[in-house]
């Protein structure tokens, strides 16, 4: 979790607050983007699709993008680690067949999913990862890393990541509270909810 200066420039895409996202300014001409988990505001799809990006936009949760754009394409299903037959929601790698991410190496990973990344990305096979450019997660639950259980499903979703994406940028979201963990020299307090820009380099 410790980001590296990379040489390339910042940009933030979307909203001011919540729902907008530090990402490297490497972007090209009409990118695949997934974007998983939207909610009512759809300010960094829509930012990127009208810089030309085709985004493939996926929430069980609304109906339709709060903000419409002829770039997106929307699927009422959610993420999970395995298709869930009888609900709407699909392991990752069947969201991945949907779309047409995996025909590119330059696609882009967007995912804010409420703490179900952590399943979907482990279920994940780790060469599908080839296909994008750069990944940003909003992690969840981040105040359990003292539980050995959630650490390992923290790293067995993480590793496969960080070890094909250089971590440039991390930011507390603001809107989660803060709990203490450990205790002494070591007590720190990490944020619950934490979003992480990773790159290709």
């Amino acid at each position: 979790m410790r980001p590296y200066d990379i040489d390339l420039p910042k940009t933030r895409i979307g909203s001011n607050g919540d729902g907008g996202y530090v990402m490297a300014d490497r972007f090209r001409s009409a990118q695949r983007v997934l974007s998983l988990g939207v909610g009512n505001n759809s300010d960094f799809e829509w930012q990127l699709a009208c810089q030309g990006h085709k985004i493939s936009l996926f929430d069980p949760t609304v109906d339709s993008p709060a903000r419409p754009h002829g770039n997106f394409r929307f699927f009422k299903a959610g993420v999970a680690g395995e298709d869930q037959g009888d609900k709407p929601y699909l392991s990752l790698l069947s969201i991945l067949s949907k779309t047409d991410v995996l025909n590119r190496s330059d696609s882009i990973l967007k995912m804010d999913v409420e703490g179900a990344e952590y399943e979907a990305l482990s279920k994940l096979p780790p060469e599908r990862l080839n296909c994008f450019d750069q990944v940003v997660l909003e992690l969840h639950h981040l105040n359990r890393l003292a539980d050995a259980k959630f650490r390992m499903s923290f790293m067995d979703a993480i590793e496969p990541i960080a070890e094909r994406f250089t971590l440039f940028h991390v930011h507390a979201n603001n809107c989660a509270p803060v709990t203490f963990v450990g205790g002494g020299e070591r007590r720190h307090a990490p944020c619950s909810w934490g979003v992480c820009s990773r790159v290709r380099t």
